[in-house]
């Protein structure tokens, strides 16, 4: 087993639904190494991973979706650097 399969990940699922673009990510305690956000625009899903080391204090961040320009943003900005889309 690599040091990868031995780490706890906590996932959370977004679906994008046409109107507001910015989704909370809530993962309340950090009592994982990795939070995986999956989320889902029409058919297509992406994927990002964020050490929990480098989340916020606080219990959540947020996701802001540009239906025009089909780009994802992080808030706090402070996680960008940490931010890894998994390719599919």
């Amino acid at each position: 087993m690599s040091a990868q399969d031995s780490k706890k990940i906590k996932r959370v699922y977004l679906t994008y639904h046409g109107s507001n673009g910015n989704r909370r990510v809530r993962y309340n305690q950090k009592d994982f190494d990795v939070l995986e956000v999956s989320f889902t625009v029409d058919d297509k899903t992406r994927i990002f991973h964020i050490p929990a080391k480098n989340l916020p204090v606080t219990d959540s961040i947020h996701l802001k979706y540009d239906s025009l320009t089909k780009s994802i943003s992080w808030s706090p900005k402070d996680i960008l650097p940490y931010v890894v889309e998994v390719k599919l």
